[in-house]
């Protein structure tokens, strides 16, 4: 039998083991995936949670990666992951990376992508107000505090 790399410290049993004790690798599979070997082919027993995990490490594994070899190369304007970099200075392009590679480390250690995800939109943000001068003179203008109003519980 050849055994499949192991690519998710998954446990390897044969079909004839999945078969006899189906509840124990089902409960299990929940939580890890199971390998089950069929013929000499892997078959992978893994939960739709733990695959939508990984579709969220994918896509934003090579979100990162894109723009940051977009930054390498200098043509992180091209980039079609993120489209509206091309509104940041080079300068903001760089802590925009350095905050990306930040945001994803945290996010996969404790597999929370929400993290990354506040901080693309937060840049997002960033270069909208970049994009429109006057709405960047707008929100930066000082108002007179005599017309604010006052708001009472």
């Amino acid at each position: 039998m050849v055994l499949p790399d192991i690519a998710f410290d998954d446990e390897v049993i044969k079909s004839t083991q999945l078969i006899r004790n189906w509840g124990h690798w089902a409960t299990k599979a929940a939580n890890h995936p199971v390998t089950i070997m069929y013929k000499d082919n892997p078959i992978i027993l893994i939960s739709r949670r733990h695959i939508s995990e990984l579709n969220k490490k994918l896509h934003y594994t090579s979100l990162i990666f894109n723009f940051c070899q977009g930054i390498i190369e200098g043509e992180a304007d091209k980039n079609s992951s993120l489209p509206w970099v091309t509104y940041l200075s080079d300068d903001l392009r760089e802590e925009l990376a350095k905050e990306l590679i930040d945001a994803y480390r945290k996010s996969d250690a404790i597999d929370d992508w929400s993290i990354l995800q506040d901080t693309i939109d937060d840049w997002k943000a960033t270069a909208e107000i970049e994009s429109n001068p006057n709405l960047a003179k707008a929100l930066l203008a000082e108002e007179d505090p005599s017309k604010y109003v006052e708001i009472k519980d």
